[in-house]
């Protein structure tokens, strides 16, 4: 799972990810629910790759997460075609299963 540092950084690799469905975690290390939750996201990126997984983390990229409105972490947008598709709050492993299934559909 790539960690972004940047919104340029983010831009870059949600072109090059093309038509396939993008996650974004956006976390804290300092978040027990985060520390719980990471593992699982990388799970789900070892066995999905056609999925492109990545991580931001609010304490070295607070810019980042202030112009994406992150008011608590665990953090999660998907995005496909560089476009915004669902907003997860919380670590909702079920939901983000299910948003992604959608995704993974349409393809």
């Amino acid at each position: 799972m790539k960690q972004i540092k940047d919104q340029d950084e983010l831009s870059r690799a949600l072109g090059a990810a093309g038509q396939n469905p993008v996650v974004v975690v956006f976390f804290s290390y300092h978040c027990g629910h985060c520390q719980r939750f990471l593992p699982y996201v990388q799970t789900l990126c070892d066995q999905m790759s056609d999925v492109k997984f990545m991580k931001v983390d609010t304490n070295f990229s607070q810019d980042l997460a202030a112009r994406y409105e992150v008011s608590a972490v665990p953090q999660i947008f998907l995005y496909r075609h560089r476009n915004l598709k669902y907003q997860i709050r919380g670590a909702d492993k079920e939901q983000l299963l299910n948003k992604l299934a959608e995704m993974r559909k349409q393809n």
